[in-house]
């Protein structure tokens, strides 16, 4: 069992290690649309750079969903949830402020709900999946 301060460095741990895997999924995710902006584009290149995208996001979509349940289950040494709560429930943790705090900080812990980093990660992909699409079948424009 953790101690507040164990469980308060954990979730900052945690939060960066989320920070990290945000950073490589939006470098990733530009690299990609400026490449097919830039390069000369194929279908067969299109083909390779998507299937290899769709392994990366989901390769890095795996580890934000575990980092942030790790998060959440590292907040649950930070408070005590009402008797009606689970905080393994995703979004019972921002019921939190009614709740009695161990920490003065515990507070200002709020991760996003599961739900929300799933609709964001997926709807990235999905635009991003467009755009490579998109870009390979655009029409060169004419020189003038």
């Amino acid at each position: 069992m953790l101690n507040s301060k164990e469980a308060l460095t954990l979730f900052f741990e945690r939060s960066n290690t989320m920070q990290m895997y945000w950073s490589y999924y939006i470098t990733v995710v530009l690299g990609v649309v400026v490449f097919f902006g830039a390069a000369k584009r194929t279908r067969s290149t299109a083909v390779w750079i998507a299937v290899a995208f769709v392994g990366f996001a989901a390769a890095n979509f795996n580890g934000i969903t575990d980092v942030d349940r790790q998060r959440i289950e590292a907040l649950q040494y930070l408070i005590v949830p009402a008797p009606s709560c689970d905080l393994k429930e995703w979004q019972c943790h921002r019921q939190y402020r009614s709740v009695t705090i161990k920490s003065p900080l515990a507070i200002t812990l709020d991760p996003p709900p599961l739900l929300y980093l799933k609709g964001f990660h997926l709807l990235v992909d999905a635009v991003t999946l467009i755009a490579i699409w998109g870009l390979t079948f655009r029409r060169p424009e004419e020189s003038k």
